[in-house]
């Protein structure tokens, strides 16, 4: 991102590491301590079928004494393939190597469960020469997997509009597998910090996060991968992207006249009856046309 300040970055991503991986009641939730405690992961977890998607297998803890799971989660255009997704990179810092050896280790445990060289190596993506994951989440399940019952309704702030809403049908259902929530974090004294469910649209690129993501194994043929799932997404500093921003105006100021001050939607067909030939309409039938902007009198 042009302006934005890299050195700072990695400094703020170094101190919200500390201080999270510092807190007792998560740092065993972070995945850069799983380096150095990898028995917690290799003695303490298990695959288990996905009760909401039983084509999938998920990490999780071994069962309480009332016989219950706990999902392992760690913090840091066809319908079907809709979704909201992150794309995560820590700079090269040196708590983001952990995270990446922490996830490492995790697919090696995973492995196990298959036969030898069944589960293909996990690859992590790339971004401006630094090393990232990108972890999505679906905002569909196939009813095949799963009960009718199991569907509940899209959050106001994900689906303002009711569009993603009127494409459930009896094949594709949301539930609660396909939901990701949003916070914004404040720090209270030196030890406490509040999560705010915030709207997902206050996030810009550039921001500090701290993601929390499941693990699961996808069949893909006769192999399976590693596959990350988005759970929640908390932002913790916006400052930097803030700035970078405010740069990137004061240095092209030409870019801000250029704008159109009104953008006209034009449907380029109005079926009232179907509702769900009206959604894919507006997903793929759009006519946007830009407005002119007046002429400014000087």
């Amino acid at each position: 991102m042009e302006g934005y300040d890299l050195d700072t970055a990695k400094l703020k991503i170094k101190t919200w590491s500390q201080n999270l991986q510092d807190k007792e009641d998560i740092k065993w939730k972070m995945l850069a301590n799983v380096p150095n405690s990898p028995d917690r992961i290799r003695l303490g977890t298990i695959l288990r079928t996905n009760p909401l998607n039983p084509k999938m297998q998920i990490l999780t803890y071994h069962a309480d004494e009332d016989g219950s799971y706990e999902e392992v989660s760690m913090r840091t255009h066809k319908k079907q393939y809709l979704k909201q997704s992150v794309q995560l990179t820590g700079l090269s810092t040196e708590t983001w190597e952990s995270v990446t050896e922490g996830i490492s280790i995790i697919h090696r445990h995973m492995s196990r469960s298959f036969k030898d060289g069944m589960m293909l190596p996990w690859m992590h993506s790339e971004y401006q020469g630094y090393t990232c994951m990108d972890i999505p989440c679906r905002y569909f399940t196939a009813q095949r997997h799963l009960d009718p019952s199991s569907g509940i309704a899209f959050d106001k702030q994900v689906d303002p509009r009711g569009v993603l809403t009127r494409l459930q049908d009896d094949t594709w259902f949301h539930t609660a597998d396909n939901v990701v929530n949003y916070y914004s974090v404040t720090e209270i004294g030196d030890q406490n910090a509040m999560y705010t469910r915030v709207n997902p649209a206050i996030f810009r690129i550039g921001d500090i996060v701290e993601v929390e993501l499941a693990f699961m194994a996808i069949p893909t043929g006769d192999s399976c991968k590693l596959g990350l799932l988005l759970r929640a997404v908390a932002l913790l500093d916006c400052s930097l992207s803030d700035a970078a921003a405010a740069q990137s105006r004061r240095d092209n100021p030409e870019k801000i006249r250029d704008i159109p001050r009104q953008i006209t939607i034009k449907w380029s067909t109005r079926p009232e009856e179907d509702p769900e030939v009206h959604t894919r309409c507006q997903l793929a039938r759009l006519d946007i046309r830009y407005n002119e902007p007046e002429e400014m009198e000087t």
